[in-house]
């Protein structure tokens, strides 16, 4: 949760980066600050 009590979702499968690593690494980083999901899991948020 952030700091405003705002709810803050990453969609992983609508980011993209130079590399699959990268990617991978991006998204452990914003799991740290964020909801790390995918499109398929949002929907039924």
């Amino acid at each position: 949760m952030h700091d405003r009590d705002y709810t803050i979702m990453v969609v992983e499968d609508a980011c993209a980066a130079s590399s699959e690593e990268e990617h991978r690494e991006s998204m452990k980083v914003l799991a740290t600050i964020a909801g790390v999901v995918s499109v398929e899991n949002l929907k039924d948020l």
